[in-house]
């Protein structure tokens, strides 16, 4: 035993019995701390046994119920091994009756547990507080292989100043507080384990592989605040309730079976999403059930996913509601929203999507410019009603393959489908449009391919309006059109082919009408039924411009007593072998006469030369 003189005298060996220093030995197998008769009074004291002699075995400290007010720093502890662990737990194993609670502010050493170096330790059924302080745990200086199970936790922090791996967290109770897991850039700490916690914030960064499972509030209904993985690889994150989950350049990553739900009041600029993806690579997001709920007074918007600039970032199954409440008719809501030049191979399949945003603008879907290579199939997007501006899909320049199939959209008020489309590689085929206001199908660009869909019921619009070129427009049904036209035709060099189109209503109601910019169009092999009762706004073929058309084999038949052709302009083009029928024999009105004698017209037109007037009996 050596001490300096504590008078100060050049005594190198005096001893004083009130500051002599124990040299403990090696530690090994299972210890006390407090209550009666110990091993160790105090964390203190087992801490510096644990610093200074280390351990040659398993060492297990056995912790009696108390209030320990103390602050306890742990190194790198000699002999800690995989096999040679160190576990600190309660001995009654109920968390809320034994607890490390350091209460005296110390701003330069903020912690009441720091494991510094620290390796293969344990915390188990106990607490570590803090009070007038910030942080309860302290994991610095390259730690691995730390667990905390069972216990009752205040802040936890990892600084981003060294990799401390190995991290796991597991059926602690963080009610209200953050743990905060970050790691130098252009590192990777080992694998990272956070399950059944009750957390409020959480944020991971640089680790690979992530598990984050399970983790809510106490409360059975309510949601943890925000969880924030960024720059980490193999990433699952599953059954979590939460209020937002951002990933940030991560690759490889399942978001799946969690419950995230936002319900917020903001002012200007206040933006909340569900899941946020950006700069990341293979993410998939499926079976979340994602709510965003947010009521403001300005310019606002929600989002259900997003991914931002994330390459091969998939989302499906999940069933997404967006809702904005504001009082300004400011900002976009969209279920799911893909932007970003680096956006490429994303599958958007067989979600839900529920729009009923009283402010600002409603979207169902939304692909920005620049997006390459998207499917977007089996999809159920529901606006609710048609009070309110949105479209159910929309897609501006995209590159290389769009597919938009399958999906069955209702209740927009502007449209159900606004696709530009870049090339012949994008497809619309198979989509159910029901009940939109304007317009089902807003069509332009060029080359592409719209096939197989249905638009049933446009309350104060048109079925299609096509002013993209070179497209084509095949084996579409086009239904209840109450008071628009089935098909507009007014962009150049365009197929429209074997479509089925049924206008009805008090108003107008017109089958396909040919305008000056649809120049060098085929209309061809479609069937035409007006049913519309207005004899005058009732049209099956309507020509206001345009030439060098192609019109052959189609059925203009008007069982509501108006114009089977409507043409206000010469014709120009090839016009044959299509049937005129109309129940009051209103043939054609050409050129500002009105024809019910087909032979007549016939030599008027100088068209029509294999033309026919016979009723085709719609059955339907």
């Amino acid at each position: 035993i050596w001490q300096s003189n504590p008078n100060g005298e050049d005594d190198d060996y005096a001893l004083n019995d009130t500051t002599i220093k124990t040299l403990y030995t090696a530690l090994c197998g299972t210890y006390t701390i407090g209550g009666t008769d110990p091993d160790f009074s105090n964390f203190t004291d087992a801490a510096t046994a644990l610093n200074n002699a280390g351990i040659t075995c398993p060492v297990v400290f056995e912790v009696r119920d108390g209030f320990y007010d103390e602050q306890i720093k742990l190194y790198e502890i000699s002999g800690a091994s995989s096999t040679n662990t160190i576990t600190f737990r309660g001995e009654s194993g109920d968390s809320s009756l034994v607890a490390l609670h350091y209460q005296t502010s110390n701003p330069s050493n903020d912690f009441t547990l720091a494991l510094t170096g620290s390796d293969y330790i344990s915390f188990e059924n106990m607490g570590v507080l803090r009070t007038n302080g910030t942080y309860s745990v302290l994991i610095q200086n390259n730690s691995d292989n730390v667990r905390f199970e069972s216990c009752r936790l205040g802040h936890v922090i990892s600084p981003n100043t060294s990799v401390d791996k190995n991290l796991t967290f597991r059926f602690n109770n963080m009610q209200g507080y953050d743990l905060n897991l970050q790691h130098p850039d252009n590192t990777t700490a080992g694998t990272i384990i956070v399950e059944d916690n009750y957390i409020q914030h959480l944020t991971i960064t640089n680790s690979n592989p992530v598990s984050v499972k399970r983790n809510r509030i106490a409360s059975p209904t309510g949601y943890a605040a925000d969880f924030n993985v960024n720059r980490c690889k193999n990433v699952e994150i599953a059954n979590n309730r939460m209020r937002m989950l951002t990933i940030n350049t991560d690759t490889i990553v399942s978001v799946h079976d969690n419950a995230i739900y936002r319900s917020e009041y903001g002012s200007y600029n206040w933006y909340i999403r569900g899941v946020y993806s950006e700069n990341s690579s293979f993410v998939n997001v499926n079976n979340n059930n994602i709510t965003q709920s947010l009521t403001y007074q300005d310019y606002a918007y929600t989002r259900g996913v997003e991914f931002v600039n994330s390459k091969s970032s998939n989302a499906y199954y999940n069933t997404i509601s967006v809702y904005n409440n504001g009082s300004q008719n400011r900002g976009n809501n969209v279920g799911v929203y893909l932007r970003g030049s680096s956006n490429k191979s994303s599958i958007i399949e067989h979600n839900s999507i529920t729009n009923n945003s009283a402010g600002g603008q409603r979207y169902g879907i939304i692909v920005e410019a620049g997006v390459d290579s998207i499917y977007i199939r089996k999809n159920t997007i529901n606006g609710t009603n048609t009070n309110k501006f949105g479209r159910g899909i929309q897609i501006v320049n995209p590159i290389n393959v769009v597919e938009v199939d399958s999906n069955i959209i209702s209740n927009y008020q502007s449209h159900g489908l606004y696709i530009q489309v870049p090339s012949n590689k994008c497809k619309i085929t198979n989509n159910t449009v029901e009940n939109v206001k304007d317009l089902g199908i807003d069509l332009r660009g060029s080359n592409g391919v719209v096939t197989n869909n249905t638009v049933n019921g446009v309350t104060a619009g048109s079925g299609i309006n096509i002013t993209a070129s070179d497209t084509k427009v095949s084996e579409n049904k086009f239904l209840n059109i109450l008071a628009g036209t089935g098909i507009i035709v007014n962009g150049a060099n365009n197929l429209v082919a074997n479509n089925f189109v049924e206008a009805d209503g008090v108003g107008i109601a017109k089958g396909i009408s040919l305008q000056e910019n649809g120049s060098g169009s085929e209309v061809v092999f479609n069937s035409i039924n007006i049913t519309g009762t207005d004899v005058a706004n009732g049209i099956g073929l309507e020509v206001l411009g345009g030439n060098n058309y192609k019109v052959k084999n189609n059925i203009f038949a008007n069982n509501g007593g108006g114009y089977a052709s409507y043409i206000s302009d010469s014709l120009k083009g090839d016009f044959d072998y299509n049937n005129y029928f109309s129940t009051k024999q209103k043939l054609a009105r050409f050129l500002d006469t009105d024809y019910s004698d087909f032979n007549s017209f016939q030599l008027v037109s100088g068209q029509e030369i294999n033309g026919l007037t016979k009723n085709p009996f719609y059955s339907s």
